[in-house]
């Protein structure tokens, strides 16, 4: 009795032990003759989660090796690249910063390019500096126009004297002119102007009362720097010009004893304007042609008064200007000018009066033009 009571007891803490333990425990206690099987063994050591499908991986043996070279870190956009391209070499870029004005402009803005300072220094300032000194400006002040046209009848006397009888004469008669300012500025011009004489002669032989006609022109063109000192209608100016000049005396190409002559070069000006009111202003100008060049022209007869020569011309002048308007003024001017041209060698022709070949030829023309005209302005 006493046995089965024992048995019982041990049946039922076995029971409840076994339900206390996981599967694993419970495969340790079961009894038999079998060894157990190992994987039977591990089968409920681990619980499996739902939805996860990780494998192991077998973990390497420990190998032995040298620390590894740290090398620096290298920033994020160089790597990606480096990993685009893997074959392109690892390159510096130098990143330079335009320098940049306060106003946060582009730095080219700081310093004025070439071409821009050419412009300024001949227009005499930037548009905007133009304009606000427009802006100054009366509307009746001629200094608003952009073209000044100008025509004027006129009248010459020239009187050429030398010791070679070829190149002496004198004579005189009316004429015109005609004139042009393009103003790029108020201060800078493009400016040509063209005269010519009408019904001239002179005499065609020695000792004789015969004339031949001549024609007498004059060309310029070139460039006017003027400027006010002030911008009112009563301020002084001052014009400087530098122009190409050219002047000609034509004959008939079948005068037996006179030539042609040509005279040119670069000619410097200066003019000055003394305003005595808003509508009157005096003018008083100058001008020379340092290194002129001058040739003698064939007709019937080819006569050279040397073999080389130094020309020089020179000139004065005094007019004045009556503006009505911007677009309306008149002026007067009285001109005189001087050329004097000397000659080397001697002359390839005898002269008519001594019958000798003369050295040394002199040659002094001076020229005085008055004209009245109107210029139009706009």
């Amino acid at each position: 009795m006493v046995k089965h009571l024992l048995f019982l007891a041990l049946s039922l803490n076995g029971f409840l032990a076994s339900a206390q333990i996981d599967p694993t425990s419970a495969i340790l206690l079961r009894g038999g003759s079998q060894a157990p099987d190992k994987t039977q063994l591990d089968r409920g050591r681990y619980t499996i989660r739902p939805g996860d499908n990780r494998t192991s991986t077998p973990v390497p043996a420990p190998v032995n090796k040298l620390p590894a070279k740290i090398e620096p870190k290298r920033p994020a956009a160089a790597s990606e690249s480096k990993s685009t391209s893997p074959s392109a070499p690892d390159m510096k870029i130098d990143v330079v910063e335009t320098p940049k004005t306060a106003d946060g402009a582009p730095g080219s803005n700081v310093e004025k390019n070439v071409t821009v300072q050419v412009r300024d220094a001949v227009l005499g300032g930037s548009p905007e500096e133009m304009a606000h000194y427009l802006g100054k400006v009366h509307e009746e002040d001629p200094r608003q126009n952009l073209l000044d046209l100008s025509v004027a009848p006129m009248f010459f006397y020239s009187d050429s004297s030398s010791n070679y009888w070829y190149r002496s004469y004198s004579t005189g008669g009316p004429g015109f002119q005609l004139g042009a300012r393009i103003w790029a500025s108020p201060f800078f011009a493009i400016s040509a102007s063209f005269a010519n004489s009408l019904e001239s002669s002179i005499y065609s032989q020695p000792g004789s009362r015969d004339r031949v006609a001549i024609d007498f022109s004059w060309f310029e063109a070139g460039l006017k720097w003027r400027n006010y000192f002030g911008v009112s209608r009563h301020s002084n100016y001052v014009t400087l010009g530098v122009d190409f000049s050219e002047t000609k005396t034509n004959v008939p190409p079948n005068a037996t004893d006179r030539i042609r002559t040509k005279t040119s070069g670069v000619k410097l000006s200066l003019e000055i304007g003394i305003p005595r009111d808003p509508e009157f202003a005096w003018q008083f100008g100058g001008w020379i042609t340092p290194r002129a060049e001058h040739s003698e022209g064939a007709t019937a007869i080819s006569v050279k008064s040397g073999t080389k020569d130094e020309t020089t011309v020179v000139g004065i002048s005094v007019g004045g200007l009556h503006t009505m308007s911007r677009r309306s003024q008149i002026f007067w001017n009285f001109a005189h000018s001087v050329e004097r041209t000397l000659f080397k060698g001697a002359a390839n022709t005898a002269d008519p009066n001594t019958g000798s070949s003369p050295s040394g030829v002199s040659v002094t023309t001076g020229t005085s033009i008055f004209s009245l005209g109107y210029r139009w302005g706009n």
